[in-house]
């Protein structure tokens, strides 16, 4: 960061006009004292009064403070209008990976999906440069937005969904709650048959999300689901990671079955299939599950981008028009007081 002038040219202009007015200033008051001189008589030993002579001190004392009070207040005016400023240079280093949160939103993940999305804002706060996407799934997927690194408007999206589920997890919710939840999920479920929560054609679709064409950042998916299929999906699980695998996409498991379904084939199969893709797994309720996640997910970036340097300029008008305003007070206050 530096300090310094905008426009730093205008302050000779300034003290050009300054110094021609006080030179056309000090030439017409000698020449109206040269015209109106006047003795008078009796008038040749005053000054040897100590009265006299302490007015005539206290005169000059105060017409020097207020030339000084008024060249002040010039000086400050004069850097006000080249328009000081603090100048500053960032060079951001940004991250290259994309990761994109695959949410089952089907009835048995209800009561773990909102905890999910709060603990994503923890993630999506330590990103930089990085760009994340949501799509959520059931018996058909949906897009809540796409790859992005407009943080605000990611928050905002993933807060809204966290609200909405948290309104229907717990079995207790009012029918505000339940409209709410079919408004966020419309789309994921087909009315037209009894299929839900098919797990391998809900990350098939989240991984075409990614721009195949673009090598220089790394692609991750967050996959949250328990695994509970209901239907014939297009695409097994192990089908939808083998696509996965193709398209250079690490995998992220996070099981959100409840207790007793640890260890059973479900979570055995979610384990599996993901960690032997090279991919790792937690339990949705593991607080060191976003931290693990983080960690891995550093671990894969494939290249830093070095952004342009961007120049901010910050005004800082504050203390010269402080100065400005204190100097003109006093050249009032001095110049009141030689009249007086």
């Amino acid at each position: 960061m530096s300090s310094g002038l905008v426009w730093p040219w205008a302050l000779a202009i300034v003290a050009v006009v300054a110094l021609a007015v006080a030179g056309i200033a000090w030439w017409r008051r000698g020449a109206r004292r040269a015209g109106r001189s006047r003795w008078v008589a009796a008038t040749a030993d005053l000054d040897v009064i100590p009265e006299v002579r302490s007015a005539l001190r206290r005169y000059v004392w105060l017409r020097a403070a207020g030339a000084g009070a008024l060249a002040l207040a010039l000086a400050c005016s004069a850097v006000l209008i080249a328009r000081p400023m603090h100048q500053q240079t960032i060079s951001e280093r940004l991250g290259t990976r994309d990761i994109v949160i695959c949410l089952d939103v089907s009835g048995s993940m209800v009561d773990y999906d909102a905890a999910v999305l709060n603990s994503f804002t923890e993630l999506i706060e330590n990103f930089r440069g990085e760009r994340v996407g949501l799509s959520i799934f059931n018996s058909t997927s949906r897009t809540v937005f796409p790859l992005t690194d407009d943080y605000p408007i990611a928050l905002d999206e993933i807060e809204q969904g966290a609200q909405v589920l948290d309104g229907v997890s717990g079995g207790f919710y009012s029918m505000d709650a339940l409209d709410a939840y079919e408004r966020w999920t419309d789309g994921t479920i087909n009315l037209g048959g009894d299929q839900a929560s098919l797990i391998g054609d809900g990350l098939a679709s989240c991984g075409l999300l990614f721009d195949q064409e673009d090598d220089q950042r790394s692609r991750s998916i967050i996959l949250v689901t328990d695994n509970e299929l209901m239907g014939d999906p297009v695409y097994s699980l192990s089908q939808a990671i083998d696509l996965t695998s193709e398209r250079e996409i690490t995998l992220f498991g996070l099981y959100g079955g409840p207790a007793e379904l640890r260890g059973s084939a479900l979570e055995i199969e979610f384990t599996s299939l993901i960690t032997d893709a090279g991919g790792h797994t937690w339990f949705a309720d593991d607080a060191a599950a976003i931290d693990g996640i983080l960690d891995e997910v550093v671990q894969q970036q494939t290249a830093v981008l070095d952004a342009d340097p961007e120049i901010r300029i910050t005004d800082t008008p504050r203390t010269w028009f402080l100065g400005l305003v204190l100097a003109l007070a006093g050249f009032w206050v001095l110049q009141w007081r030689v009249r007086s």
